[in-house]
């Protein structure tokens, strides 16, 4: 009798190892799945995907991997969206650089963090301008900045490559920025052209 109750005694305590071998085996299993499953993740890569419905782009963008923070002395240069879509009303690659260089001008130089401009596409519209000297042509267009502050823009084509943008605050015929004349163009001596 005694022999069988050692004997039992032994298969509880086998089983009981068994169990407990098998519990710790599967604690290890999962803390190296967890650890595996973390070290996959990479935290500074995060994707948020935001569409504009403003200019209608949609734009992916990465937690402190933005094209202004990528180097310690990259560019404040603001965010530009729906700005190719005026391309389509006749204006030149150069006027569209002088229209980004006067909201430049407006948000100011050396402005802290990500700033956004974008066009309000749909509400893009080109007109004959009589009262602005050197403008026969002129676009309308609303913005938002920052994606808060919403403006009416007015641009006039002057030359071939000057603009001139003026901002209104939504509802307002009053500006609250006038450029003036934001031109990009080197300066030319017309007398050196003739011989």
């Amino acid at each position: 009798m005694q022999l069988l109750s050692n004997f039992q005694e032994n298969v509880n305590l086998s089983r009981n190892k068994k169990i407990g071998l098998s519990i710790g085996a599967f604690i290890v299993i999962a803390m190296i799945v967890l650890f595996v499953s973390f070290l996959g993740k990479d935290p500074q890569n995060k994707t948020e995907v935001y569409y504009d419905p403003a200019s209608k782009e949609t734009i992916d963008e990465k937690e402190d991997k933005t094209p202004e923070t990528l180097l310690d002395n990259a560019s404040t240069e603001p965010v530009f969206l729906g700005f190719g879509k005026i391309i389509e009303y006749g204006i030149s690659q150069d006027q569209l650089t002088n229209l980004k260089t006067a909201f430049n001008t407006y948000l100011g130089k050396g402005n802290n963090g990500k700033r956004e401009v974008s066009i309000y596409v749909d509400s893009i519209s080109s007109y004959k301008v009589n009262d602005v000297p050197d403008s026969d042509f002129g676009l309308s267009f609303d913005v938002i900045i920052d994606r808060k502050t919403k403006l009416s823009a007015i641009m006039y084509q002057l030359k071939v490559s000057d603009i001139q943008l003026k901002l209104y605050k939504e509802g307002s015929d009053k500006a609250i920025f006038d450029s003036g004349i934001v031109t990009n163009s080197p300066n030319v001596n017309t007398e050196d052209l003739v011989d």
